[in-house]
């Protein structure tokens, strides 16, 4: 319940505004892009009369697009920075939560757990289910695998973008792939409570990036429509992830047909 109101009560308005944000700068840059075409040309003929050298021309071009776009950002209240105010939140919080409940459970490194002990007794029969223990790790693995199922259908949802990603983009989805993986057995290795607190806040933020497709949500939050922004996003996704799915296979059976082509000529 202290995940659920810490989520919905801190972090959902903050990815609220992160999106708006998001928005925001992303509505300007046809005026952003606009005003450079403008100055590249009234550069040139400047460079033109006064005999500037193209040097001279980059730095001047460079120092006054910094400062425009400085001042848009100014104008609309909507600085990139802000949008990351979520992450210097949810993370920290995320982090003092844990080693909360770390020591509540008494699952202290080395020595110090066999001094200390559970701090919060009570915890060893508040549990439910398959998990009546909350001081013990999960015996089945259900919830430490719940955990990396989510983690890996939140990343995959945001892998699902119209456009294509950078490599950059790519190493960072692989990197958090294998996080996710990994977490598996650190979460199976640690005592109940932390990795249901783990497993329930992952939820929720899959349920608030479904929540922030939603063209009616990000109207009633007051987020600006951008362009592309689609009507039908939960169809999109499922249609995307067909898609890649579709190409997966069809690059599985290339790989395949070549392998016996190869096979077949030696």
């Amino acid at each position: 319940m202290t995940t659920v109101v810490l989520r919905g009560g801190v972090t959902l308005p903050l990815a609220v505004y992160q999106n708006y944000i998001m928005a925001k700068v992303e509505l300007l840059q046809p005026q952003i892009k606009g005003f450079a075409v403008k100055l590249k040309q009234f550069l040139k003929d400047k460079a033109k009369k006064e005999n500037w050298h193209e040097n001279r021309v980059k730095r001047v071009f460079s120092v006054q697009m910094k400062t425009a776009v400085k001042n848009f950002y100014i104008r609309d209240n909507c600085h990139p920075f802000k949008a990351t105010i979520l992450i210097w939140v949810q993370l920290p919080m995320w982090i003092c939560l844990s080693f909360a409940l770390r020591n509540m459970t008494g699952a202290f490194p080395g020595k110090l757990a066999q001094d200390l002990g559970v701090l919060v007794p009570a915890l060893t029969s508040e549990g439910t289910l398959w998990f009546p223990d909350l001081t013990q790790p999960d015996p089945y693995w259900i919830l430490p695998i719940m955990l990396g199922l989510t983690n890996l259908m939140v990343i995959e949802m945001h892998a699902l973008r119209p456009t294509k990603p950078s490599k950059f983009q790519r190493r960072v989805t692989i990197f958090l792939r294998c996080l996710s993986v990994a977490m598996v057995p650190i979460a199976a290795s640690l005592p109940t409570a932390m990795s249901l607190y783990w497993t329930v806040s992952s939820v929720f933020g899959l349920g608030q990036n479904l929540l922030l497709k939603s063209p009616k949500f990000r109207r009633i939050s007051r987020i600006p429509k951008i362009h592309g922004e689609s009507a039908t996003p939960y169809r999109d996704m499922v249609n995307s992830a067909k898609d890649k799915v579709l190409r997966t296979n069809r690059r599985k059976d290339t790989v395949t047909s070549t392998q016996r082509d190869r096979k077949s000529v030696v």
